[in-house]
């Protein structure tokens, strides 16, 4: 199967807690799935190759704080106070672990 935005904006939906995603609309959601996309590109990981040896590790603290700069820049009201900051992070990274849960039913 092939990776398709809106299904996998509804798996994320399906699988995160809706009180982490109150602030989260789907264009949001839709950022975040371009930056996880981005990030693959910058780091090679969309090249194919005979030796699939899973050298391509995603760090996803890194990917997190990437993801959090870049939706604070277009998005400045998100993650105000320290408070907030903290918990944009967390659902960030929330969602980026169901983006990547959702990639894994299609190499099913």
């Amino acid at each position: 199967m092939e990776f398709d935005e809106d299904l996998a904006i509804q798996f994320i939906r399906d699988h995160v807690d809706p009180a982490v995603l109150k602030d989260m609309d789907d264009d949001i959601i839709l950022d975040i799935i371009d930056i996880i996309w981005d990030y693959y590109e910058d780091h090679g990981m969309l090249n194919i190759t005979l030796d699939d040896d899973d050298s391509d590790e995603i760090d996803l603290d890194q990917l997190t704080r990437h993801a959090v700069k870049l939706l604070r820049k277009s998005n400045p009201s998100l993650g105000r106070s320290k408070e907030s900051a903290d918990e944009l992070s967390n659902n960030v990274r929330l969602i980026i672990q169901a983006e990547l849960q959702y990639e894994d039913t299609l190499d099913a």
